[in-house]
């Protein structure tokens, strides 16, 4: 069983791989830029049941997504051995994500293109 403590279901996320990060890396060091900058690395949007369709692929069997409510994602990471100060400040993160109040604020935006799958397949070897 999948757990969800992240965001609702609804809000689809952004998800960035080792594959984009590195084409990225690579990418920077044959052209470097003109002067320092800060590069936002975004990947394709995907929702949590997305993510969990694409896993279960990979792994061969379905996968059920369990919503975890605000309230219970301390509980539920410290329930997964978090400290309680992680677990507080991953639940405050994840509030903010759901409210929209992550954004990104770099020099420009860098759009990753590797389908969830084949982030997965390469992960998971």
């Amino acid at each position: 069983m999948n757990r969800n403590i992240r965001t609702p279901d609804h809000l689809a996320l952004i998800r960035d791989d080792s594959i984009t990060l590195g084409q990225l890396a690579a990418r920077c060091l044959l052209e470097p830029p003109t002067k320092s900058e800060v590069i936002d690395l975004q990947g394709p949007l995907y929702s949590v049941r997305q993510m969990a369709e694409a896993l279960g692929r990979c792994l061969g069997k379905p996968l059920q997504v369990v919503d975890i409510p605000p309230a219970a994602h301390v509980g539920a990471l410290t329930g997964a051995g978090l400290p309680a100060a992680v677990a507080a400040t991953f639940a405050e993160m994840f509030a903010f994500l759901a409210a929209g109040r992550i954004t990104a604020r770099g020099d420009r935006t860098e759009r990753g293109t590797t389908p969830i799958d084949d982030a997965l397949g390469a992960a998971l070897g």
